[in-house]
């Protein structure tokens, strides 16, 4: 299967309304273990795009609502989208060099000529997967997010480890709270906060020792040292409050947050972490990252209690 050792499967999203073109590019993706996914509009392909999901991109020229080469510009434009995701499109008229020129200035990795030569796909897209997930690699090896300047899952589980050692001592629970501002991990909305507003409302509600991070496009993780399960849940609805506010809802009003709670109450029991924890809660909103890792925490048998979808209102 496509994906090297500790990725998450390759993942292919096909861009078509052509009937014909969308059937063979499935048959032949699934027949070489990749996921796919199907769509038929350009807006369509952009919001899958922007959850992180696809590890490359397939594109029809003409889309019913977008040509395909302002679709690889609203890909390549979008901060939310993986600037290195590959994007092929597809083109009948493939060979005119003014169309490749078009198709490149905007983003587009590769063009191929209909009727698709399936063989040739395959190895271009195995070649495109591979720099994608190169790239993953070393974004993971890094600590921060280069966004928005907060910790990303890696750097997280560096502090989660530190804030374990630290609560042993102090013998304080620790709470991790993962959040997403969109409705489900494949869902990408433009109405929620940008990333930037997230962690600008976040630094206003959080305390000095919390720890901040970023952990997919729209997910974050919280590190609160001292805090229980009420602790945990009256920070959830304040932030559910505040970031209604930041995109200019009535003070009154609650942002629709996705939420993954997990309490370390003894951190001296070597069954649980709170490395373990951040994991779970990861995985649980569907997080770029935390799935593949929170693999590891089910199979040692961690069960760290959960709270999931805290109420919003007391």
């Amino acid at each position: 299967m496509p994906g090297g050792s500790g990725l998450r499967p390759a993942a292919v999203l096909v861009a078509s309304d052509c009937e014909s073109t969308s059937r063979a590019l499935l048959s032949v993706l699934a027949s070489q273990g990749y996921a796919v996914d199907h769509v038929r509009s350009g807006r369509e392909t952009v919001d899958v795009a922007r959850t992180g999901w696809p590890s490359a991109v397939i594109v029809d020229a003409n889309m019913p609502d977008m040509l395909g080469v302002e679709v690889c510009r609203a890909l390549r434009g979008d901060p939310l989208c993986a600037g290195a995701t590959p994007v092929i499109l597809i083109n009948a008229d493939g060979a005119r060099r003014a169309d490749r020129l078009a198709a490149f200035g905007a983003g587009a990795w590769e063009i191929c000529p209909r009727p698709v030569d399936g063989a040739l796909l395959l190895v271009k897209l195995e070649t495109f997967v591979h720099a994608r997930q190169a790239a993953e690699r070393l974004r993971a090896a890094s600590l921060l997010d280069a966004e928005v300047n907060v910790y990303n899952l890696n750097g997280l589980l560096m502090r989660a480890r530190e804030l374990q050692a630290f609560a042993v001592a102090s013998r304080e629970p620790v709470a991790c709270i993962g959040f997403s501002t969109r409705s489900s991990a494949r869902e990408a909305t433009d109405d929620g906060p940008s990333p930037a507003q997230v962690v600008r409302t976040c630094h206003e509600q959080l305390r000095a020792t919390d720890v901040l991070g970023r952990i997919g496009p729209a997910e974050f993780a919280i590190l609160a040292t001292g805090t229980g399960d009420d602790g945990a849940a009256h920070l959830v609805r304040r932030l559910r409050t505040s970031l209604g506010a930041a995109v200019d809802r009535r003070v009154s009003d609650l942002a629709p947050l996705r939420v993954s709670c997990r309490v370390v109450a003894d951190c001296a029991d070597p069954a649980l972490s709170v490395a373990d924890a951040l994991l779970a809660a990861a995985s649980a909103l569907g997080a770029a990252g935390g799935a593949d890792a929170a693999v590891a925490v089910r199979e040692r048998g961690v069960d760290v209690p959960r709270h999931d979808d805290l109420p919003s209102r007391a």
